[in-house]
Parts: C-alpha cells; sequence; structure tokens
C-alpha cells in the first residue's frame, strides 16, 4: 500500500512539472519573440536618410546606390535633400536649380560636402546662381559651392539669385561672378528672409562694365513690403569688385551689401545686420558710384540696424567720381525711416571725388539717423571735398560717441566731419 501511495504522488510531481515546465517555455518564446517584433526598427524608403519620426531626405550624389544627381532636384522644388558625397560639375552642363517663376521651397542640406566647377553664362539672364530663387520656407544650409564661374544680367549669385523670404546658413561659395544689377557673392537680392553664418570669397566683375547694386554678401535688399524682415548674422564677406558704375544717384556698391531701399510710402519690413565684416578691395575704374566699405547706399528704408560689423577694405574709384565711405556709402532718411548703425568700424583707405572714413554722405530729413559707438582708421583721399569721419553730413544726423584716426588728404579738408554737419552728441575726436 506504501508502494502504490508513492507511485501515484510521483506522477502527481511529475505532471505538475511538465505543465510548469511547458509554462515557462511559453513565456520565454513570448518575451523572445514579442521583443524582437517590438525592437525591430522600420526598414528605410530606398534612396532616403532619417529616421520615420524624422523628414525623410533624398540622397543627393552621383545618381547610384539609391541617389538623385544634383539636376534631378529641379524635378521637386519642395522636396528634402542631403548631400552624401563631393558633386564635381566639370563638363556637366547644369542650369539654375529653378526657374524665375519657381523658387526652391524644400530643403536642402550639403551636409558639409563641396559642389565644385559650376559654370553658367548667359548674359542676359535673370535670377542666376546655383538655386534661381529660394522661396517662402525654403532652406539651404552646409553647401560649399567652390571653382564656379556664373555670368547673368539681374539679380547674380554664387548660391542663388533671390531669397524670397526663405533662409540660408552655415555655407560658403568661393569662385566668380559677373553681373549688372543686384550681384551678389551669395545672394543677388534679398527679399526677406535670413542669412548667417555664411562666407563668400573670390571675385565679382561688372557685367559690360555698369553695376547697379553689387556687394559681397547679397547684392541689393528690397524692402518692400509684403515681405517679412531680412535678418543677416555672422557672415562673412572677402570679395574683391571690380568694374564701373552706371551713372547716377540710385547706383550703388558696397563690400557686404550694395544697397537697401525700395519703399516711398506704405509699410516696409525691418532689416537688422549683426556681427558680420567684409574684407575685400573695392576698385572702379570709371563711372559715378556711391561706395561702401559695408553698404553701399540706405534710403527709403522703415528700419535699418547695423551693429557689431566691421569693414577693411580699401575702395578706389580711378577716376576720381563718386560718393564713398570706408563703412557706409551714403545714408538717407526721411520722416517715419530709421537708420541705426552701432558698434562698427573700418580700417581701410578711401579714394574718390568725395569721401569720409566711416560714411559719405548722411542726410536725414526726418526719421532718425544715428551712428554710434563707431570708429574709423583709414586714410582718405579725396579730390573734391574729404572729411576724418564724413564728407558730407547734414540734417538731423546723430553721431554719438564715435571718431576717426586716419590722415585726410583733399584740397578741401573739411575737418572730422565734412560739410554742413549740424548734429552731435557725445564725443567725435578727430
Amino acid at each position: 500500500m506504501k508502494k502504490s501511495g508513492l507511485k501515484s504522488i510521483d506522477k502527481k510531481w511529475l505532471i505538475l512539472g511538465i505543465i510548469l515546465g511547458v509554462v515557462i517555455v511559453v513565456v520565454i518564446l513570448l518575451t523572445v519573440f514579442g521583443a524582437t517584433v517590438q525592437l525591430a526598427p522600420k526598414k528605410p524608403d530606398y534612396g532616403t536618410i532619417g529616421p520615420s519620426t524624422q523628414p525623410i531626405f533624398i540622397k543627393v550624389c552621383n545618381g547610384y546606390n539609391g541617389t538623385i544627381t544634383l539636376d534631378e532636384v529641379r524635378n521637386n522644388l519642395t522636396g528634402n535633400y542631403k548631400q552624401v558625397c563631393d558633386i564635381d560639375l566639370a563638363g556637366v552642363n547644369l542650369k539654375p536649380i529653378g526657374t524665375v517663376s519657381q523658387f526652391f521651397t524644400g530643403t536642402y542640406d550639403g551636409n558639409g560636402y563641396k559642389i565644385s566647377n559650376f559654370h553658367y553664362s548667359n548674359s542676359s539672364a535673370s535670377m542666376v546662381g546655383l538655386f534661381s530663387g529660394i522661396g517662402v520656407g525654403g532652406m539651404v544650409n552646409g553647401i560649399h559651392l567652390i571653382n564656379f564661374n556664373i555670368t547673368g544680367n539681374n539679380n547674380v549669385g554664387g548660391l542663388t539669385g533671390v531669397i524670397n523670404d526663405g533662409t540660408v546658413k552655415d555655407s560658403i561659395t568661393n569662385g566668380t561672378i559677373r553681373g549688372t544689377r543686384g550681384v551678389g557673392g551669395l545672394v543677388g537680392s534679398l527679399l526677406g528672409g535670413k542669412i548667417s553664418n555664411s562666407s563668400t570669397f573670390g571675385s565679382i566683375y561688372s557685367q559690360n562694365n555698369q553695376f547697379r547694386y553689387a556687394g559681397g554678401i547679397i547684392g541689393f535688399i528690397n524692402v518692400s513690403s509684403g515681405h517679412k524682415e531680412s535678418v543677416v548674422l555672422y557672415t562673412t564677406a572677402n570679395v574683391r569688385i571690380n568694374g564701373s558704375s552706371y551713372s547716377g544717384d540710385n547706383f550703388a556698391i558696397g563690400g557686404f551689401i550694395g544697397g537697401i531701399s525700395g519703399v516711398t510710402s506704405g509699410v516696409a519690413m525691418n532689416v537688422s545686420i549683426d556681427n558680420s565684416k567684409s574684407e575685400g578691395n573695392i576698385i572702379l575704374p570709371g563711372g559715378i558710384a556711391i561706395v561702401g566699405g559695408f553698404v553701399g547706399d540706405i534710403r527709403q528704408a522703415k528700419y535699418v540696424s547695423v551693429t557689431n560689423s566691421h569693414a577693411s577694405g580699401n575702395i578706389q574709384i580711378t577716376s576720381n567720381q563718386g560718393t564713398v565711405g570706408g563703412f557706409m556709402g551714403k545714408l538717407e532718411t526721411n520722416p517715419s525711416q530709421n537708420i541705426v548703425i552701432r558698434n562698427c568700424s573700418s580700417t581701410g583707405n578711401t579714394k574718390s571725388s568725395m569721401g569720409g572714413g566711416f560714411v559719405g554722405s548722411a542726410y536725414s530729413y526726418g526719421g532718425n539717423l544715428t551712428i554710434e559707438t563707431s570708429y574709423t582708421l583709414g586714410e582718405v583721399t579725396a579730390r573734391d571735398f574729404g572729411g576724418g569721419f564724413g564728407g558730407d553730413i547734414s540734417g538731423k544726423t546723430n553721431i554719438i560717441d564715435s571718431y576717426s584716426k586716419g590722415k585726410v588728404i583733399s584740397p578741401n579738408n573739411l575737418g572730422t566731419c565734412g560739410s554742413g554737419f549740424t548734429s552731435i552728441l557725445g564725443d567725435l575726436d578727430a
């Protein structure tokens, strides 16, 4: 009887052990395979970069191994792109990406790779550059465009002909540009948008020996209503500008920006430039130009602020014509218009018919025109009138806590502030 009882107990334990073992195996299998299913990554789309929680970027390279060519970007101007190799365009007939009526509004990340040997020439074309235009919401960053040679007519830039409420950042251009109106080393014309942490090197030449607004970074900023503000931060121009300008009061050249204007009435956007510099020389053999080492001309603008910026290039108009300033060529305000220049400096030398070490001429017919805590060290050579700080400063122009240290060589040395100076606050030391 005892043996039979023990056998019964052993069978029960055996059955319980088998059941428990099955349960353990099932739990293990569910845990392993469940975790595997849960953690398995989603297979990325062919030819794209980025996890599913981030925007999918189309890879740009040579058209092989799941990439597209740079030229194929024009097929979808709203797409998101990431460059994944250096691109050499030698021998490639690449036209500007986009058209005069269809701008790039997607995202292009150059990813620090180079685009070299982009050559394009059409002397009658408008909106010329690697991109014809960067439109509303469009962003281009991390492009290194080198050894390019671009010729156009209006709105010609190394990276893009026009920015229209778009963004450019962390980009470099180095090459040669020829154009007439709105010609810039980085951007031809800016119609609202933002440029930051970018640099441009190389040379700009006038097309047919005629310039109308040319600058090392931006040829022209149009402050017409209907656009967002224009902001330029931490950007450098080291561009040599060569050529003649049209004869006239509205044609300006600057080491950083050619001109800022566009509105005589109504609402206009604000322009803010901060922590930037221009280093290239400007040489004009002829014409009557308004030239500034940093900005050529500012007028008809609601509010323009230039702060913490510097110009070091020399300026020479060999015909001794024009109005030249080491930092600003010409400033002008009317009622309800404001121009503020603060914590800025120039160290380059100037040669023209009328000039100043910091500003060639400044006229305030109302509104606010203020130059504050700024200085110039450059030498001024002027055929007609020259001033250490300003060549011709009049109206209600305010110069506050600023100074000039450069030598003035002129038959009519007008002292520190030139002719017609009527307003000064603080110290202006010659």
